[in-house]
């Protein structure tokens, strides 16, 4: 969707078509509108191009008594190819998600709260403001010079790790916003603003960084250490693909780094090294879900369950379900 953007691309289109200057619809419209009634028109037959696809490599494979799982990325026509095998599979106990996807999106969830979604809106203030401006990106740019700061990340559409990523570069350089909107050289861009709308922005964004009331860069802190462990399991995994689609070193990652975020009941992973029966291996993943992911997860939590289960049906085969 990128090329509708593309200056080249525009030009094209008015040298070809000269009426649609300005009248040539962007990326969000396609996005937002066009996108919707393509896919409620091709949903069918991308669901049944899927099954016959599965059920294809299921044969030549000769899998079907021997495939337990179906790895999907929360596409809900991979679900849907997904929850179509527990027909036709004697031993299916159900999909598991890849883990990144699982993580973003259970973080999506856990962002709808207040006091987080207020931080990452007053994050992603801070960085479109900064970047979106020459001026106050041109003193931003040499200020992250003289401190040896780092340029600030936009948050990105598809993955929740943008956000914390984002937030990180806005805690990280505090010294250089606080530096930047500081500056003589920003007091005079605020002065040099014509239209009054403009004016009380860069005010707000002075207020915002640099006001003494300011909680800003407590309050990513907080943000950036609550979220940092699911960060550090998408990260772990992130460039190998053969662990993305492994759920027990899903629950090995997840374990591991959930347990610095909230008090989980015992030592998962000692659990995990120390388990004998079946029926622990059971209770471990059950108890790890209601317990560490309950809060977080909410609506997700059914499905990270179904996942969790997964994950001890291919840790231990003497589970029988």
């Amino acid at each position: 969707m990128t090329i509708v953007e593309h200056p080249d691309f525009k030009e094209f289109i008015y040298g070809v078509a000269p009426w649609m200057r300005g009248k040539l619809i962007g990326r969000k419209a396609l996005a937002t509108t066009m996108l919707d009634k393509v896919y409620g028109i091709t949903k069918q037959e991308v669901q049944q191009f899927l099954d016959k696809q599965v059920e294809s490599v299921l044969a030549d494979w000769q899998l079907k008594d021997k495939a337990v799982s179906f790895v999907t990325d929360w596409g809900s026509n991979m679900v849907k190819a997904g929850e179509s095998l527990k027909e036709r599979l004697s031993n299916y106990v159900g999909s598991v998600n890849c883990l990144q996807h699982l993580i973003s999106n259970g973080l999506k969830d856990f962002a709808k709260n207040d006091s987080l979604a207020s931080v990452i809106s007053k994050a992603k203030e801070v960085v479109q403001y900064m970047t979106g401006h020459g001026a106050p990106r041109a003193i931003y740019d040499e200020k992250k010079k003289e401190l040896h700061g780092t340029a600030l990340i936009k948050a990105g559409t598809t993955r929740f790790g943008s956000n914390v990523m984002s937030m990180e570069s806005v805690e990280r350089n505090e010294k250089v916003l606080r530096a930047t909107v500081g500056s003589a050289e920003y007091d005079a861009f605020i002065q040099k603003q014509s239209k009054a709308a403009d004016k009380a922005a860069a005010i707000k964004m002075k207020g915002l960084v640099n006001n003494t009331s300011s909680t800003l860069f407590s309050d990513l802190k907080w943000a950036v250490d609550t979220l940092a462990p699911f960060q550090a399991a998408i990260k772990e995994v992130e460039g190998d693909t053969a662990k993305l689609s492994d759920a027990y070193y899903a629950l090995q990652v997840l374990s591991k780094h959930v347990k610095k975020v909230k008090a989980v009941q015992g030592s998962l992973v000692q659990l995990l090294e120390d388990d004998d029966t079946p029926m622990q291996t059971q209770m471990l993943a059950l108890d790890f879900v209601s317990t560490g992911f309950d809060e977080a997860w909410q609506q997700r939590s059914q499905q990270a369950c179904t996942d969790m289960v997964v994950a001890t049906a291919i840790l231990d085969p003497r589970c029988v379900w």
